[in-house]
């Protein structure tokens, strides 16, 4: 019985070890997704005031 609940102490910290893998790579592909966000409005505006002229 010791070892059972051993073994799945063990499976859920290999899980939760997971998630966090999981949040972090939301988190790291969500700021990047800011970032180009962020650059395509620079380009935008740029390319406003290029056919402005």
């Amino acid at each position: 019985m010791q070892k059972e609940l051993d073994n799945l102490k063990d499976v859920m910290n290999i899980e939760k070890k997971n998630l966090e893998m999981a949040f972090y790579e939301c988190d790291k592909f969500n700021t990047m997704c800011y970032e180009k966000d962020v650059e395509l409005k620079v380009f935008e505006k740029i390319h406003e005031e290029l056919k402005a002229r």
